[in-house]
């Protein structure tokens, strides 16, 4: 992924170092040793945005997975009426896009910043390229992308259930 692939975020140029630091700072550090988070850092590249920036919109089909370093997003999902509405935050330390990275399909959200940004981005090419390189690496993060994925579920069965009695 490129900074021409998304105009409305700015390249942060970061050493290598820098990289592991930022994924040091995240729940990244218990799920990955070290050595991993140091091959991890070098599939990444870092951006940010500023306050009421559009990351994705629903349907686009950029395929990339973000690691919230600092900031917030808001997920909005359009109504049967067409009005986004507020379904989720995703706050630093999380994970967004991994659908898009596993599946390929149109993105089933739209995210907007709603406090300024920093984020690690796997881009879709870089991960097919760590599949290639690091296969057990890459499959140690489908793994967590998939309990990740896994206890969201979980969630919204659970919110749906709820929602339901009412």
């Amino acid at each position: 992924m490129s900074a021409a692939s998304f105009p409305h975020l700015t390249c942060i140029e970061l050493s290598k170092a820098e990289r592991i630091k930022m994924l040091d700072g995240t729940s990244w550090h218990q799920e990955f040793t070290w050595g991993e988070l140091e091959t991890l850092s070098t599939y990444t590249e870092a951006y940010q945005a500023a306050v009421a920036t559009t990351l994705v919109r629903e349907d686009s089909r950029e395929a990339f997975m973000g690691i919230v370093i600092e900031g917030q997003l808001d997920v909005l999902k359009r109504d049967q009426s067409g009005i986004n509405r507020i379904i989720a935050q995703i706050r630093a330390g999380k994970t967004l896009g991994e659908m898009s990275l596993v599946d390929g399909e149109p993105r089933s959200a739209t995210l907007q910043v709603n406090r300024a940004v920093v984020m690690l981005i796997i881009s879709k090419f870089q991960f097919e390229r760590m599949s290639n390189e690091v296969p057990r690496l890459a499959l140690k993060l489908v793994l967590m992308i998939a309990r990740q994925l896994s206890q969201r579920l979980r969630q919204t069965t659970g919110t749906l259930v709820d929602a339901l009695q009412d």
